[in-house]
């Protein structure tokens, strides 16, 4: 029931509270980050993104495949060592989540002109804009699976 009204308010645009955060992976960990439905990154990370809110909305960049998954739903607390073996203890900034029905991942290319701030010139910032998170979440839901 909490998943329906939390893809409801999505689709409404109305959770005003509602933030997007970017998680990365690569070919070497995206396999752990879908068995463990466990995002993490870089320490440094944790009080750039910190706290997360259940109405928040999560996404995974590939960096070798150059493609975005998402919606995705917190379903814990950002936290450090959720699972500190996860990834070698590389990346202890951790959370959590859950796919939707309408979580799907699309090429990166689809939503690149709303992501205006970039870390070291490559990788998507990891908060995205208020402005712009309803714009990707549109461009979600005008791609099919």
């Amino acid at each position: 029931m909490l998943v329906v009204l939390w893809e409801t308010s999505l689709q409404n645009k109305k959770a005003l509270a509602m933030r997007g955060f970017i998680f990365r992976c690569n070919d070497k960990t995206e396999s752990e980050v879908l068995e463990k439905s466990l995002l993490g990154e870089e320490m440094n990370y944790f009080g750039l993104i910190n706290p997360i809110s259940s109405d928040d909305v999560l996404f995974l960049y590939s960096t070798t495949k150059y493609t975005i998954t998402g919606p995705l739903k917190p379903n814990s607390e950002l936290k450090l060592n959720i699972e500190k073996s996860a990834w070698n203890g590389l990346f202890p900034t951790q959370i959590r989540y859950i796919k939707l029905k309408n979580t799907k991942t699309i090429e990166f290319r689809k939503i690149e002109k709303f992501i205006k701030i970039y870390l070291h010139d490559v990788y998507p910032y990891p908060v995205i804009e208020e402005k712009n998170l309803a714009k990707i979440l549109n461009e979600f839901n005008n791609c099919a699976n």
